[in-house]
């Protein structure tokens, strides 16, 4: 059997601390003038609290004519503050401020609590017309992650809620992802999978992967490296015929574990004897990662086929796809005897893997077993 190694190539968060924000001032009024002989119903400029369907606690100015009020000014909600750093030092972020607007009281959001630390006081309101809003409650008392920002007052009303209690920290044996969640710290840098929602166990991994007790320098190692038996082979005869001037076969790469592995840490060897052929000539006819990203170097009694950093990385259940190959006395004059080559298979007219091509990361034997 041809021992067919399957190659899987994959191609690898702190929240803010609280913030201001002011609310955006109220659109100005714009009530319909009654008729010019009518006598003024105010003071052109007088301010009164809003009154009429949809009142808030903001206020109405009168217009230039004194014949008509303006519409209620009510002021915007003020932004929160933002959750408190997960493993930060003591401390606790201020609140946003309240917007301002002609007759609104906006209370901003409560501060958040940083580790350890008391949760933040929350925003200060600002009344229209330069009157003072309310201040929004205090925040609860975080936890020893930073406690969630309360929401700010509603648009006039006079204060903000308070922050909501942080959450407990990840235990001993788990890492806090930057995006909040708690997974096992075996799962940090695996190099098989994202597990956290931003990515972040992935990160800042270094170079060199050694998973497996195999070790590899490149740089594009992934942080764990692929395990005897993850990569494989496919093959597929091309040539049945025993005495043959062309020895033809088709491969494809793929990976039977989780995580990406780059395709230019992989090589591959069909092992073969030349026989009386010396001048040898290797033709790539069809890869579907691109002829131009396919490598071969002659051994002895082996073709060895890598491929370049271009073809890219792959994930299962992917593969190469289909790399169709041939090999051939440059003038064609001599022939090669395929029934005593190692890794022949005449059976195999359907991709499978076949034990007999070895496969290689970073030039250590991964798969396959090689001729004793």
């Amino acid at each position: 059997m041809v021992a067919v190694a399957v190659v899987s190539v994959g191609g690898c968060g702190t929240l803010d601390s609280g913030s201001n924000a002011e609310g955006a001032a109220g659109t100005a009024a714009g009530g319909s003038a009654g008729s010019e002989d009518s006598a003024p119903i105010c003071a052109p400029g007088q301010l009164r609290p809003c009154v009429g369907p949809g009142a808030c606690n903001g206020t109405q100015i009168c217009a230039s004519t004194g014949r008509t009020w303006g519409d209620c000014q009510c002021g915007s909600a003020g932004s929160g503050g933002a959750a408190g750093h997960g493993g930060g030092t003591a401390g606790a972020a201020t609140g946003g401020v309240g917007a301002t607007g002609d007759g609104g009281t906006v209370a901003g959001h409560a501060g958040v609590a940083e580790t350890g630390g008391s949760a933040g006081s929350a925003g200060v309101g600002v009344g229209g017309s330069g009157a003072t809003g309310a201040t929004g409650a205090t925040g609860a008392l975080g936890g020893s992650s930073g406690g969630a920002g309360g929401s700010g007052g509603a648009a006039g009303n006079p204060a903000g809620s308070g922050g909501a209690a942080g959450n407990p920290d990840c235990g001993p044996d788990e890492f806090r992802c930057g995006s909040g969640e708690c997974i096992p710290l075996s799962q940090r840098c695996d190099g098989l999978a994202i597990h956290c929602a931003d990515g972040s166990d992935e990160e800042d991994c270094g170079t060199g992967g050694t998973g497996g007790g195999l070790a590899c320098d490149d740089p594009d190692a992934p942080a764990t490296a692929p395990a005897p038996g993850d990569v494989e082979v496919l093959y597929q005869v091309g040539e049945t015929a025993a005495a043959t001037q062309t020895i033809r076969a088709n491969f494809r790469v793929s990976k039977t574990a989780l995580g990406h592995l780059p395709l230019h840490l992989v090589t591959f060897r069909y092992w073969y004897t030349p026989d009386d052929v010396t001048n040898q000539t290797f033709e790539c006819q069809y890869a579907e990662v691109g002829l131009e990203n396919i490598t071969h170097t002659f051994g002895p009694d082996y073709i060895e086929i890598g491929f370049q950093a271009a073809a890219g990385d792959l994930n299962p259940p992917g593969d190469t796809g289909e790399i169709q190959v041939s090999i051939h006395d440059a003038s064609y004059a001599n022939s090669y005897d395929q029934s005593n080559d190692y890794s022949f298979d005449a059976s195999m007219t359907s991709y499978d893997v076949n034990q007999r091509i070895s496969v290689y990361y970073c030039g250590q034997l991964i798969g396959g077993t090689e001729p004793g």
